[in-house]
């Protein structure tokens, strides 16, 4: 093989690595957050066997009814739900992606304890917290990425 052909190969190979750090080939809709979950006082666990946490997109309500969350594959996210008996309290928790990129500024984590291990969504008994963060721009790129850290739950409400 010619050296100019070796060069060309490898000048080749340079260009495609630059070009694909650059675009975003395949970025989920939005990063993600990660934080603490500690329980609210007086807060019974009994019979809760299982914690669900979903990172999704924030509908700008200024009131939360978890009786009514909807959650879509396309604008959430979900940790693996996790038995409780394997874990404690205040529990670290990190859901969604560590990059990615959305126009969608305000976005929402909810956790709960469920009886259910397989629940999409808070039932009469369980109990929830959840809290809204907004998402840092990226700059000169556009739109709003980088994974939040800090976004601390209490799970201290109970689903009526």
């Amino acid at each position: 093989m010619s050296l100019d052909k070796l060069r060309f190969g490898f000048l080749l190979s340079v260009i495609s690595c630059l070009v694909g750090a650059c675009i975003p080939f395949g970025d989920p809709q939005g990063p993600g957050a990660s934080g603490t979950i500690s329980l609210g006082s007086g807060v019974n666990t009994s019979g809760l066997t299982t914690l669900h946490i979903f990172n999704l997109v924030d509908g700008g309500s200024s009131t939360f009814d978890p009786r009514t969350l909807t959650i879509t594959q396309e604008f959430s996210w979900n940790q693996a739900d996790i038995d409780v008996s394997a874990m404690g309290f205040p529990y670290e928790y990190d859901v969604g992606e560590p990059l990615g990129t959305t126009s969608t500024e305000c976005w929402r984590v909810v956790a709960w304890l469920s009886k259910s291990s397989i629940a999409s969504t808070p039932e009469s008994g369980d109990v929830y917290g959840t809290v809204t963060y907004k998402l840092d721009d990226c700059g000169s790129y556009g739109d709003y990425c980088q994974h939040t850290p800090h976004i601390d739950i209490k799970l201290a409400d109970t689903v009526p």
